[in-house]
């Protein structure tokens, strides 16, 4: 698990972190971090483990079901914690006139893998990141199949209740990253006018969604490549549900070329009051 108690404050502004009070004890105030460990719940051995695919792309888990008479996917995988009820299941995309769901259409999967040499990182690798941490934690990795809003890949939280999720660290895959550095067969490398756009859709059944977006460019890249970066996420107020919109300058005659992945851990999310 990341130091994110000792970040959270000046990094996110995360001014509920867990203080003593008069009588030397630690209030609870509801703030929860997801970081998808197995001892986060340890009354189920392996919880987020057992969600980790093998192999990384085309695995039993992310990809089941297969239909060869209209190239689709039946998946059932999704992840729901416990502790704070943030979730996640493959959503159904339109491919073609056919509804299908699998992690290529889309999704949020668990993950440990990682691939520090961006340079041989292929699709193959695609729930990698391009850094190792001695404790081998565990992440969530995004893919977007489709633009189409409807479809995108999100978090919720199970019971529909609004949350507030404070922030997340986030990082670029590897896969990612050895396009924006290096190009691949569909896209040249990042030159200093291109950027890489992430935004954090915000809905909570009544409003208008609000957005928090986060631009990655040559140079703030490179910080990815090391580590986790901290996004504020309270602007987003309280949610249901967040979806992730991925774009990137670099186009092609398909839509976007470079490969529209990212990595997130250690959620924060703030109980209601009542919750704990």
């Amino acid at each position: 698990m990341k130091k994110f108690f000792l970040l959270c404050a000046a990094a996110l502004c995360m001014t509920s972190c867990l203080n003593d009070d008069d009588n030397g004890t630690i209030p609870d105030d509801g703030l929860r971090v997801v970081t998808f460990e197995d001892n986060s719940v340890p009354s189920v051995k392996g919880f987020w483990s057992s969600l980790i695919d093998d192999p990384q792309y085309g695995g039993p888990l992310l990809y089941q079901n297969y239909n060869p008479e209209d190239w689709t996917y039946d998946t059932e995988y999704s992840w729901a914690d416990p502790n704070t009820k943030l979730a996640s299941e493959i959503p159904w995309v339109n491919f073609y006139g056919s509804m299908t769901r699998s992690f290529g259409s889309g999704g949020v999967a668990i993950s440990n893998y990682r691939q520090e040499d961006i340079k041989s990182a292929t699709y193959e690798k695609q729930l990698a990141v391009p850094f190792s941490e001695s404790n081998n934690s565990n992440f969530a990795v995004v893919y977007q199949g489709t633009t189409d809003e409807q479809y995108l890949p999100s978090i919720h939280f199970s019971d529909s209740k609004a949350r507030l999720i404070r922030g997340m660290y986030i990082t670029l895959t590897s896969y990612t990253q050895n396009s924006i550095f290096n190009g691949d067969e569909y896209t040249t490398p990042f030159d200093a006018k291109d950027n890489y756009t992430i935004t954090f859709i915000g809905y909570n059944g009544s409003d208008e969604p609000k957005k928090v977006n986060y631009v990655i460019n040559v140079n703030n890249a490179h910080d990815l490549l090391a580590g986790w970066i901290p996004v504020d996420l309270s602007i987003l107020g309280k949610v249901t549900e967040i979806k992730f919109l991925v774009d990137s300058s670099k186009k092609n005659d398909f839509g976007i070329a470079t490969p529209t992945y990212f990595a997130f851990d250690n959620v924060y999310v703030q109980l209601n009051q009542g919750e704990y």
